[in-house]
């Protein structure tokens, strides 16, 4: 007998469906009236033996360039709205999000307490957040740079094209990653991060990429 999506992964994944606007129906395969199951729908990865959600993989197609987009005209079919994380992060197994390259508008700030003591995935699971150019996404800074914090496993962080000039703190913020190996900072209006550097304590960090306000590309290794 095959083994089915998780009732509740797939149940969580369509209030997703519905929370965002999908001008290109990309989620179009997402639907409970479909004789496959969440396993099978665009961008969803599961583990081939439990047939939970492991992986969400939703990157909106652009042409990448070294510019930044046209913020208006480059993504009128990618996924906008608000993006509830506490809904996510009830999908226990999760492990992998990518979301970059769509108008996400904003995150629905959620309490981090309630989360932790309502499921069992306290976003300690996540090892892999990619949320880069959704360029409105983070308008309350402190807000958005709180809720990743809490992400104790996280490995690989990309906020590339997310403005963090007037964000004085986001460094703090990071600090509790202590897992983080890769952090990707790229146009994010930066213009010498060593400085900051020195003060972190981000002891698995060992490649940062940002491109500085010059808009010249680097690289710091910090083994």
């Amino acid at each position: 007998m095959m083994v089915q999506c998780d009732e509740k992964d797939e149940s969580i994944l369509l209030k997703f469906k519905h929370e965002v606007t999908d001008p290109s129906d990309v989620l179009s395969s997402w639907s409970s009236d479909e004789e496959k199951d969440c396993c099978q729908w665009r961008g969803v990865h599961c583990d081939n033996i439990t047939h939970r959600v492991t992986k969400l993989h939703l990157p909106c197609d652009t042409i990448q360039s070294d510019e930044i987009l046209d913020q208006d005209n480059e993504k009128q079919h990618c996924l906008t709205g608000e993006f509830d994380m506490s809904s996510l992060l009830g999908i226990e197994y999760l492990n992998y999000l990518n979301l970059s390259n769509n108008d996400f508008k904003t995150i629905i700030q959620y309490d981090y307490d309630s989360i932790h003591n309502k499921t069992c995935n306290d976003s300690s699971n996540i090892h892999y957040l990619d949320l880069a150019y959704n360029y409105h996404l983070f308008n309350d800074y402190n807000s958005m740079l709180h809720q990743i914090s809490h992400f104790s496993s996280l490995q690989y962080l990309d906020l590339s094209g997310i403005d963090l000039y007037k964000e004085i703190y986001w460094l703090q913020s990071l600090n509790s990653l202590s897992s983080l190996s890769e952090l990707h900072l790229d146009y994010c209006n930066l213009k010498d991060i060593n400085p900051f550097l020195q003060y972190a304590n981000l002891t698995s960090l060992g490649s940062i990429w940002w491109r500085d306000r010059d808009g010249r590309l680097r690289l710091r290794d910090r083994d």
